[in-house]
């Protein structure tokens, strides 16, 4: 099955110190593009969605239908559907392939997207404390599955599947909101604990003289207490609030991924194409949770996982390919080009999601989900 995505709007992420966020404008050509026929979708904060419409018809794919073609292709797969368990796991060895898989249920995450029947089994699947056996036997009963919805069918087990998989995208954005509106304490021992295991991590074998210490500007913090920097970027607009989840994704970057972040550490350093890397770190913090709001990263979570690792994983990556991406400017660049190169950045992530390019620094790591294999091709950022 090829894999679809919808997403396209520009995310209201951050854009560099005193910068502004911009808008991606949609090309002259996708005005020919016939437009969606259901009501105009709220999630976004430009809902000019003209990729859905290239989405080889998905829109006009029924529900059912997109279910039942995923349980006819075989008796190995219908066999292997009756015997799923509700808690979202499968019996037996045999897996449905992953690629397969992401891409069923990212068709069905787009049909209850855009079916103007379904809101309020959507608003249940979205909510934080979600009950999904109810939203899906009231799609099946509205939609008309065989057997007047039976939950018992192949087609029923396959949607409640797909519909465990989609709640636990939304928990996981929950999750990372949760994380993000905490705000760094200071006071707190468990803060404080993380911040200094952050030190050594980004400077092993080098000590910090003191808690509050010019060393931090090292790292790319302003001040002498990275703690101002955590508080204070993006208070201002709530929907840009990192909190506590951009000292998380920092952590994470040194620790799991060591050589890629101390090759862009020392590229933060140069003598004039420099950047302040904790700083730019909070601004893709910023980034990333925008495009989980805005249902951007959906694709690539049900490639990878569901989990806090797998947008890690994603963090990571998109840090990664800044750096390529700022040192590979033909033009020399100053700090005050941030605000202009990142946002261009922004547009190149959001396009490679859209078309299924992977986006992750090591496909086999064992946080993401196993066999994982993307159907776009692979390719370097330019």
């Amino acid at each position: 099955m090829r894999r679809v995505n919808a997403n396209t709007s520009k995310s209201n992420g951050a854009v560099g110190a005193g910068g502004a966020p911009g808008a991606l404008r949609a090309s002259s050509a996708s005005a020919s593009v016939r437009r969606l026929p259901h009501r105009r979708v709220r999630y976004f904060r430009f809902p000019v969605l003209n990729s859905v419409a290239r989405a080889n018809g998905l829109h006009s794919i029924g529900l059912v239908t997109a279910v039942t073609r995923n349980t006819t292709r075989g008796e190995e797969e219908v066999e292997l559907y009756e015997n799923k368990q509700l808690d979202g796991s499968v019996s037996g060895s045999e897996e449905m392939e992953p690629t397969d898989e992401a891409a069923l249920v990212f068709r069905i995450d787009r049909c209850l997207m855009y079916s103007s029947k379904l809101l309020v089994e959507r608003r249940q699947l979205e909510a934080k404390d979600s009950n999904v056996d109810a939203a899906v036997a009231s799609i099946l009963r509205k939609k008309g599955f065989p057997e007047n919805g039976s939950p018992s069918t192949p087609q029923a087990i396959v949607l409640r599947r797909c519909a465990w998989t989609i709640a636990a995208s939304y928990k996981l954005m929950h999750d990372l909101n949760a994380r993000a509106a905490t705000k760094y304490d200071s006071s707190n021992k468990t803060h404080e604990r993380k911040l200094l295991d952050f030190w050594e991590l980004a400077s092993p074998g080098q000590r910090l003289e003191s808690r509050i210490s010019e060393q931090w500007t090292t790292l790319g913090f302003q001040g002498h207490d990275p703690a101002t920097d955590f508080r204070g970027m993006g208070e201002v607009v709530e929907e840009r609030r990192v909190g506590l989840l951009a000292l998380d994704d920092l952590h994470y970057y040194a620790k799991v991924h060591p050589q890629s972040f101390h090759r862009v550490l020392a590229s933060s350093h140069h003598e004039t194409a420099w950047f302040s890397m904790a700083v730019v770190g909070i601004h893709i913090t910023s980034f990333c949770i925008s495009l989980i709001r805005t249902r951007q990263l959906q694709n690539f979570m049900y490639t990878y996982g569901t989990t806090k690792e797998s947008y890690e994983e994603f963090y990571c990556y998109v840090f990664d390919s800044f750096e390529k991406h700022w040192t590979s400017s033909t033009k020399p660049l100053t700090v005050m080009d941030f605000n202009r190169v990142f946002t261009d950045f922004q547009v190149r992530i959001e396009r490679m999601l859209l078309e299924g390019v992977p986006t992750v620094l090591d496909e086999q790591s064992p946080v993401l989900l196993p066999r994982s294999r993307p159907r776009g091709n692979s390719r370097k950022l330019r």
